[in-house]
């Protein structure tokens, strides 16, 4: 039983390797279409990303319209104290700004649904004169 288990997991792995080494084999094939999409689409800089989706390998590519950081960018913003505060209030505005359309969108939803709900209540009110026009139909 552990042999068969550890030859799964090894199965697993190499299917696994298999896959990511297909997917930037893929990735290279490809990447002068990728550039050509990303610049018609105005986004002159792209990159192809690999993650990992519950053991499975996925690609997608982000499109941006200003050059990625370097690690030696980021490393030299992560030092400078002005720099990381602007950093934390941009994301904490970005969080902001995604939770206010999150909730919007709750809202809008659940909206929807009464209005819905009392529509069908309406419906099948026996007060509202259609209710019998529709039985008989």
């Amino acid at each position: 039983m552990l042999y068969q288990e550890r030859d799964n997991r090894f199965r697993h792995t190499e299917v696994y390797i298999m896959q990511i080494k297909g997917i930037i084999a893929s990735s290279r094939k490809n990447y002068s279409s990728y550039e050509q999409s990303a610049v018609s689409d105005g986004m002159p800089f792209i990159c192809v990303n690999i993650e990992d989706e519950n053991g499975k390998p996925l690609k997608s590519i982000t499109q941006s319209p200003t050059p990625f950081s370097t690690e030696e960018e980021i490393n030299l913003l992560m030092t400078n104290k002005d720099q990381q505060k602007k950093v934390q209030l941009r994301f904490d505005s970005m969080k902001n700004d995604l939770l206010d359309t999150y909730l919007a969108f709750v809202e809008d939803t659940a909206r929807s649904r009464i209005r819905f709900k009392q529509t069908e209540i309406k419906k099948n009110d026996p007060a509202n004169p259609a209710f019998f026009s529709s039985l008989t139909e």
